[in-house]
């Protein structure tokens, strides 16, 4: 072989190869009415006339990688723009509109519309939608979820009842959401079971595992709409207003009667004193480093104790009040009201409380329990000290008496004649 004749054989080579190989290059087309051009892929000048599955933009086949959905940006062998506002941070995508224009990104399945991102024309702010309403018929929830690694998080739940037909055990717990908001463990609030309602119970709803246990439904009120409800540990609370609904509940708000409620819930309370748990407790917590009592220590110091109580010869709950640090005492309030150590200080005792012509013949004792009680005075007749301290009491009020007398007949110009005139 000529050394002239090398640059024939390998053009000869090439055109071999060109001849045995497709080579496809991507068109495109443009199209719609006047106003309303798009432009698309032509999957017509494709292999097999197959559907193009995925755009890629950035740097893809030469580094081994394919695009892994239909549009995918991959910076990764390739640097971001850093021009005008962005000079000195790369940015992988934005969207621009007109001063006064509204501006949406839409989700979609087939005509439901799952998600939209979306901001006004006028206001700034950023708006996250779910716009499909719940699905009753088919027990389908909606809403905008916000979730972690494990699926918990925030769910800003749908309006309206619980969906095909899930309800609370009793016929006057009704549920009916507006803008209703779960946050914590969302399995519990998207799947609680069959029959059960989904989702948040009132405006907030907090929920916890509930490790072992079960959810507690018993504890929900038609009323506990505009608060915050507690489910976790198999134990319910509530904290906010409380509107008037009647007397069952289930009625319309009766407008400006509104209590501030704060519940703990139990459907099966231990009778007897020694059940310290389901009670709501307001604590003091210092500092655990310094030395500074039981306000150190890892539960705090307890300042006071609201108990439900019942004792076992009734299933009548009653409520008590214990006022001090019964958490550090090891014990809890076992009266109406229960003052653990120091004394009560009252201020000020009204003079004009009551009918200041009442008899006030009855005095306070205390037991050996430091239980308080009253007692008619007469009770005390062993008493000779304090009898004559009575009587006394008694002489010199018959002697006030006989005196203001005196001074109303001079006032009203009633002569008075000495003794032996």
């Amino acid at each position: 072989m000529k050394l002239k004749d090398i640059p024939r054989i390998a053009l000869l080579h090439c055109a071999a190869f060109l001849a045995g190989t497709s080579l496809v290059a991507q068109t495109w087309i443009t199209a719609g009415a006047a106003g309303s051009l798009y432009t698309q892929p032509d999957n017509t000048s494709l292999l097999n006339n197959d559907w193009v599955r995925a755009i890629g933009v950035g740097y893809f086949t030469p580094n081994g990688i394919v695009p892994e959905s239909y549009l995918h940006v991959n910076t990764q062998f390739s640097l971001l723009p850093q021009n005008g506002s962005i000079a000195t941070v790369g940015e992988t995508f934005r969207t621009t509109v007109g001063g006064g224009v509204a501006q949406r990104w839409r989700m979609e399945r087939d005509n439901n519309e799952i998600g939209r991102f979306w901001h006004q024309g006028t206001h700034r702010s950023l708006h996250i939608m779910a716009p499909e309403q719940r699905d009753d018929a088919q027990d389908r929830y909606s809403g905008v979820l916000i979730q972690n690694n494990t699926e918990d998080g925030l769910w800003v739940m749908n309006d309206g009842p619980p969906t095909g037909g899930r309800a609370f055990p009793n016929a006057v717990q009704l549920l009916d959401a507006v803008g209703f908001a779960a946050l914590g463990r969302l399995n519990d609030a998207t799947a609680p079971g069959a029959g059960m309602p989904r989702g948040p119970w009132s405006r907030l709803h907090f929920f916890h595992a509930n490790a072992g246990g079960s959810t507690p439904w018993f504890a929900h009120r038609s009323q506990m709409r505009n608060g915050v409800t507690f489910t976790g540990n198999s134990d319910h609370a509530y904290m906010g207003q409380w509107y008037d609904q009647g007397t069952n509940g289930t009625g319309a708000e009766v407008d400006d009667r509104t209590n501030l409620v704060i519940a703990t819930s139990e459907d099966e309370l231990p009778s007897g004193n020694a059940h310290h748990w389901d009670h709501i407790s307001f604590r003091f917590m210092g500092d655990m480093a310094a030395s500074q009592g039981s306000a150190s220590s890892v539960d705090g110091m307890e300042m006071l104790r609201i108990r439900p109580y019942h004792d076992a010869s009734t299933s009548t709950f009653e409520g008590f009040v214990g006022v001090g640090d019964f958490l550090a005492a090891a014990t809890g309030p076992e009266e109406r009201l229960d003052v653990l150590d120091r004394t009560v200080r009252i201020r000020d005792l009204p003079t004009d409380y009551e009918d200041v012509s009442k008899v006030m013949d009855k005095v306070v004792v205390v037991d050996s329990d430091g239980r308080l009680h009253w007692r008619p005075m007469t009770d005390l007749t062993a008493q000779s000290d304090l009898l004559e301290l009575y009587a006394m009491v008694q002489e010199l009020s018959r002697q006030i008496e006989e005196l203001e007398a005196a001074l109303a007949s001079r006032s009203q110009g009633t002569p008075q004649t000495k003794a032996g005139s």
